[in-house]
C-alpha cells in the first residue's frame, strides 16, 4: 500500500510539472482521484503448545532389615565351698605353777601346739577404786559457792578435847578450811555407815569430789575408807547414790560422776567389817574435802 501511494504521488507530480512555464490566466488542472488503500496483510495463526510431559511414578521403598536376635548371657560361676575351721584348742587345767607354753607344731602348716597349763592364780590384792575418769567435763571447785560459806558435819562427831587432840586435827570444819595440815577424824574405829557431809548453802550442778585422807609417812596410812558410797541431796534428808567402791580408797581419792543438781554431798564408809580389814584401829580421817561444781 505504501509503495502504491508513493507511485501515485510521483505520477501526480509528473503530470503537474512541465518544462514550459504555466500560461498566465489558464484554467486550473484537475486533481487526480485518490489512490485505493491496499488491504491489510493476514496475521498468521498462533502456534500449538506442546502437551505437558508425564511425571514418572515414585520408586518402591525397600523393606526394613531384620534385627538380629540378642546374644545369650553365660551362666554365673559356682563359688567354691568355704574351708572348715579347725576345732578350738582345749584349755589346760589350772596348775600350781606358772604354765609352760606348748611347743609350736612342726607338722603341716596351720597346726598349733597345745596350750600350756596355766598356773594357779595367786592372792589378788584389793583393786583400787576406778572412779577417777571424768564423766561430766568442766567440774571445778571454783564453780562452787565460796568454801568459807560451806558447813561440814561428821558422824560420829568427835567431842572437843578428845584424847587431848587439838581441835584442828579433830573437828569437821577443819576438813574444809583449805589446808591439808588440818583434818577431821571420827575419833573412833571406823565402822560401816560413818560419814562426812558438806552443805554448799545453795544447790549447784555437782560432778565430783576429791577426798584427801593421808599425805605423808607421819599420817596413818590406814585412815582411809574400807569402801565408800557418795550420795547427793537437795534437802539434806533424801540422798541419791552417785558413786561407790567396795575396796579401800586411795590416800587422795578422786571420785567423778554424772553432774547432778544438789546442795548436800555425803561421803559414807561402806563395805568394811568391824574392825576394818585395813587396820583394827583405823579412824575415818579427812584432811581436805573438795567438791567439783559445773
Amino acid at each position: 500500500m505504501k509503495n502504491t501511494l508513493i507511485l501515485f504521488s510521483i505520477v501526480a507530480l509528473a503530470g503537474s510539472c512541465s518544462s514550459s512555464p504555466p500560461k498566465r490566466g489558464g484554467a486550473a488542472g484537475t486533481t487526480g482521484a485518490a489512490g485505493a488503500t491496499g488491504a491489510a496483510g493476514m496475521t498468521g495463526a498462533a502456534g500449538t503448545t506442546g502437551a505437558a510431559g508425564t511425571t514418572g511414578a515414585a520408586g518402591d521403598t525397600g523393606a526394613a532389615g531384620t534385627t538380629g536376635v540378642a546374644g545369650t548371657t553365660g551362666a554365673a560361676g559356682t563359688t567354691g565351698a568355704a574351708g572348715e575351721t579347725g576345732a578350738a584348742g582345749t584349755t589346760g587345767a589350772a596348775g600350781s605353777a606358772a604354765g609352760t607354753t606348748g611347743a609350736a607344731g612342726t607338722g603341716v602348716a596351720g597346726t598349733t601346739g597345745a596350750a600350756g597349763d596355766t598356773g594357779a592364780a595367786g592372792a589378788t590384792a584389793p583393786a583400787a577404786c576406778a572412779n577417777s575418769t571424768v564423766v561430766t567435763a568442766g567440774g571445778a571447785e571454783t564453780n562452787c559457792p565460796a568454801k568459807a560459806t560451806w558447813k561440814a558435819m561428821g558422824m560420829p562427831a568427835a567431842a572437843h578435847g578428845l584424847y587431848n587432840i587439838p581441835d584442828n586435827q579433830l573437828l569437821a570444819q577443819y576438813a574444809i578450811d583449805g589446808s591439808t595440815t588440818t583434818r577431821f577424824t571420827s575419833g573412833m574405829t571406823m565402822a560401816d555407815g560413818f560419814y562426812f557431809q558438806v552443805d554448799l548453802g545453795v544447790a549447784k550442778m555437782i560432778s565430783g569430789i576429791v577426798v584427801t585422807t593421808t599425805l605423808n609417812a607421819t599420817d596413818s596410812t590406814y585412815d582411809v575408807a574400807d569402801g565408800y558410797e557418795v550420795g547427793v541431796s537437795t534437802d539434806g534428808t533424801a540422798f541419791t547414790k552417785v558413786s561407790g567402791c567396795t575396796t579401800s580408797a586411795a590416800p587422795v581419792e578422786t571420785i567423778n560422776f554424772t553432774a547432778t543438781m544438789a546442795r548436800y554431798v555425803r561421803y559414807t564408809a561402806k563395805g568394811g567389817p568391824v574392825p576394818p580389814t585395813n587396820s583394827p584401829t583405823a579412824w575415818l580421817s579427812i584432811h581436805e574435802f573438795n567438791v567439783l561444781c559445773n
